[in-house]
């Protein structure tokens, strides 16, 4: 186990396989297929960038991979008024709206990469426009990541807690200071090869010192590839607990850096330093494009509007630094660094954010010194946008599938997510369990229900815990099948520490076949059905799902654990 806790990439606990249930094991197969309505949110401006009110559905067409799709639903939503009542204090409030138009708010940190002056200012800008963007039934959580992924609040609707956290973590510290540091050591050695290939009495060559210093530029590189790589991780993480929810969904990434090209800054700096004292002759040095040493991570990048996508959340990238540190500007004062290197560092984080922004339908906000007007415009984007719903091609096969949105007015611009992913019914299930993770849910149809025995002490500081799950006999779904009757069931179950840590979410497929004497006695009785969990010491919670595989109904239930 690495010293970070990555979200969904390393398990936090790990699920053992010993399983039974009280019914036989013969399996009768019955394929179902689900033609789903894809909703989506479109958000439509004028050439001025103000939002258009009044359109119907026949002014909008919607192309699923370039077929044509109706719309089978549409809806304007306009939030002119705001609501009176905002929970603010204790207790849940009264008037909540409907679920299918909550909110649900991620706030992610990137104090890795935030000035400490930029931490604080959007911090206090957090803490002021909280109570303007959530109404009565909206739900925020705020993470942070430093050094690895920390859920700060859980979802709540209680905006007094949420804007509690925001006070203490002004104070934190930042990673900012050791990736500077970081970076002008790497700049430090590039010089010392310089000088050294400058010194006459030396027979360090200037090939040599240039060719040293690439790779001095590709160590620096490699770490900050491993680092955006875990930030990247961690974002797809979070954006997967809103899968399983509906409403409307966004997540805000506040950070100063999100390399396209991770590195390239580096490579930028090693040329510019060299070329003043690279000459022809037999020593001459060939050098190479910064581009072509630092490749883009277009791939991970594209990934975050991919799993943004998947489950419905819109992004906005929000980059506060409204100049560059104190530490970086007093460097090109020297002229240790040239405007080219600073150019191509802007240019790679503006394009990652500018790219995920733009694939889900949000909006990227650079070097914003104005946090308070960036967060103005998401709150327009909340309250004013046309709900859209089409029914997706019929197919078995889930998958990515393009999608463009457009309006038969000209000189309107329409944004929207770009594609979509078809999910299987097991998808489905593994997002709603991971999502109760988090916070409830909902029961669902199916009116299961949890027991769990006293934890055990296991291996490696680890405890074992026997969940059972009990299900009514007579809410699975038998048909006639020879002479006894038959049906599956599949149990999903999955352990968070609600901190962001999360296991892999554990499947298993339980046939049911019964005698008619069998089912008679069984009549008003449960199946049962354990599985022993490995769990670390301290507060753990339990999801399950339970999915009748022939109705496709499904039950849902989660329960806290002291582990010790």
């Amino acid at each position: 186990m690495t010293k970070r806790r990555w979200a969904t990439l390393l398990p936090a606990f790990f699920l053992a396989a010993t399983t039974y249930a009280e019914v036989p094991t013969d399996e009768i197969v019955v394929e179902t297929i689900d033609v789903d309505v894809v909703s989506l949110d479109i958000f439509v401006t004028d050439a001025a960038g103000r939002p258009v009110a009044g359109l119907t559905g026949d002014d909008f067409e919607i192309l699923e991979n370039g077929a044509r799709r109706e719309i089978s639903n549409f809806s304007e939503v306009r939030e002119e008024v705001l609501p009176a009542l905002r929970p603010t204090e204790g207790g849940t409030p009264t008037d909540r709206i409907d679920e299918q138009r909550s909110r649900k708010m991620i706030f992610l940190v990137d104090g890795e990469t935030l000035h400490p002056f930029n931490r604080n200012r959007v911090f206090e800008e957090i803490r002021g426009l909280t109570g303007q963007l959530l109404r009565p039934g909206d739900q925020a959580m705020l993470a942070v990541w430093n050094d690895g992924l920390r859920v700060e609040v859980p979802f709540t609707s209680l905006i007094s807690e949420f804007e509690r956290q925001l006070v203490g973590l002004a104070k934190m510290n930042t990673g900012k200071s050791a990736r500077s540091l970081r970076r002008r050591q790497a700049e430090d050695r590039v010089r010392s090869d310089l000088e050294m290939a400058l010194d006459r009495d030396s027979t360090y060559t200037m090939k040599d010192a240039y060719k040293d210093s690439i790779s001095i530029g590709h160590a620096y590189a490699d770490e900050k590839r491993t680092e955006l790589r875990a930030r990247v991780t961690a974002i797809n993480g979070l954006l997967s607990t809103l899968a399983g929810v509906s409403g409307k969904k966004a997540m805000v990434y506040i950070g100063e850096e999100l390399s396209l090209r991770p590195g390239i800054e580096m490579f930028q700096y090693v040329n510019d330093t060299f070329q003043p004292h690279v000459t022809g002759g037999g020593d001459s040095v060939v050098m190479s494009h910064a581009e072509s040493l630092a490749p883009p991570e277009s791939l991970l990048i594209e990934s975050v509007g991919r799993i943004a996508n998947a489950n419905g959340v819109t992004v906005y990238m929000l980059n506060p630094a409204a100049s560059q540190n104190l530490t970086e500007s007093m460097a090109e004062s020297r002229g240790d660094r040239s405007a080219s290197v600073g150019f191509l560092d802007s240019m790679s984080g503006i394009s990652a954010f500018q790219s995920i922004a733009a694939a889900t339908g949000g909006l990227a906000f650079l070097e914003r010194s104005d946090v308070r007007q960036s967060f103005r415009s998401i709150e327009r984007d909340f309250d004013t946008y046309y709900a859209l719903g089409f029914r997706a091609a019929e197919s078995s096969a889930p998958g990515e599938r393009k999608l463009i949105v457009r309006t038969k007015r000209p000189g309107l611009e329409v944004r929207t997510r770009r594609n979509y992913y078809a999910k299987t019914p097991q998808d489905e299930m593994v997002d709603r369990v991971v999502a109760n993770l988090f916070y409830e849910t909902g029961a669902g149809e199916l009116p299961i229900r949890l027991t769990t025995g006293k934890p055990q002490k296991a291996k490696r500081g680890t405890y074992s815990v026997t969940l059972e799950v009990k299900i009514p006999t007579e809410a699975i779904t038998l048909i006639p099948n020879g002479e006894k009757m038959s049906g599956t069931f599949s149990v999903f179950v999955g352990v968070g520490d609600g901190k962001g840590g999360i296991s892999n979410i554990n499947r298993q497929r339980q046939a049911v076949n019964l005698t008619p004497t069998q089912l008679r006695a069984l009549e008003r009785n449960e199946f049962t059905f354990a599985m022993d969990l490995l769990m670390r010491r301290g507060e753990n919670i339990v999801a399950v799902a339970v999915q009748d595989n022939i109705s496709n109904l499904a039950g849902f239930q989660r329960a806290r654990l002291d582990v010790r």
